[in-house]
């Protein structure tokens, strides 16, 4: 299933709807490491033609490769035409679904590439969501349940399911007595997790101690009192929001004042941002938190930065 030519090139071409890179000699471990994916790679026989929706041709002058088909970076694409050995497939991303936004919010759509999950939204430019990139989720998690590992009958409240990375982590840190909610406002992005995407974060709507509320997180604390240990909102894109202008309650003065109420006497309220809002930070102090913030990356160690706004209702004692 190899194709040979005379001076021992071997070539590896795709099937159809494949994005392939394809083999001349070894490449160095470091040029591996510099952004070349490593993968399977698909064979067939010696064809010297392949179907117009393939990203190369094998011909009698070697191996003819369009770069824009191929979706090939300069940095492969170079490598590639120095003769490096390449093996990979470069897969395209399937469409699995798509989701209105209430109130003209925009569209989501799921996608799936091999393992790789992203949830984009309509007009944004790169990944609203993306299954390889949940550092800053599991933090918001993480920093918020930080009092709760050995509290019985802890109630935390999740505002936003996404991929599931918050829900899960909280559960993680959480006792087996404890209970999650956690409000998603669009009732596909629920669905979503419930099938494959679930796997992504280990299925946590499947655990025990989580209850799912079809909604707006805001509904679940409007009017409560000493209700929930934590609260975590992962709801939009933060305090400056992308996708549902009844999300600016939450940020704004009215919506804190609910929040701090909500919570119990050591309760903490714990909001992921996009980046830092000095102005945000400042109204949670204005509502009685004790605020501080947290720089989190999207991947251990690399990634884009995001903010945690921490804000508990009494002062951590150190």
């Amino acid at each position: 299933m190899r194709t040979q030519t005379n001076a021992g090139l071997q070539v590896f071409v795709p099937v159809l709807n494949a994005r392939c890179i394809y083999i001349r000699r070894q490449v160095p471990q470091y040029l591996l490491m510099a952004g070349i994916p490593k993968g399977r790679h698909l064979e067939i026989g010696r064809q010297r033609h392949i179907d117009d929706n393939c990203s190369a041709v094998l011909s009698p002058r070697g191996l003819r490769v369009d770069r824009q088909r191929a979706r090939l970076s300069m940095l492969q694409f170079c490598l590639l035409r120095a003769g490096c050995w390449i093996d990979t497939i470069m897969k395209q991303w399937i469409e699995l679904g798509i989701a209105e936004i209430p109130n003209n919010g925009g569209t989501l759509k799921l996608s799936q590439r091999d393992e790789e999950f992203s949830i984009r939204l309509s007009g944004i430019r790169g990944d609203l969501m993306n299954s390889r990139m949940h550092g800053s989720e599991d933090a918001l998690a993480e920093l918020g349940c930080s009092r709760l590992g050995s509290v019985v009958d802890a109630h935390v409240l999740v505002g936003g399911l996404g991929m599931g990375f918050t829900l899960a982590a909280a559960l993680n840190a959480l006792a087996s007595s404890s209970e999650v909610t956690v409000a998603e406002l669009i009732p596909a992005v629920v669905a979503w997790n419930q099938g494959p995407l679930g796997e992504c974060a280990g299925h946590p709507l499947k655990d025990a101690r989580t209850r799912v509320y079809i909604g707006d997180v805001a509904d679940l604390v409007a009017g409560k009192e000493s209700v929930f240990d934590a609260i975590l909102l992962d709801v939009d894109n933060g305090p400056e929001g992308l996708t549902h202008a009844d999300n600016d309650f939450l940020y704004a003065a009215n919506g804190l004042e609910a929040l701090y109420r909500a919570l119990r006497p050591e309760g903490t309220l714990a909001v992921w941002s996009a980046g830092p809002d000095p102005l945000f930070l400042t109204r949670l102090k204005k509502a009685k938190f004790h605020a501080s913030i947290r720089t989190v990356r999207a991947r251990p160690g690399k990634g884009s930065r995001h903010t945690i706004f921490l804000a508990d209702k009494t002062p951590k004692i150190p």
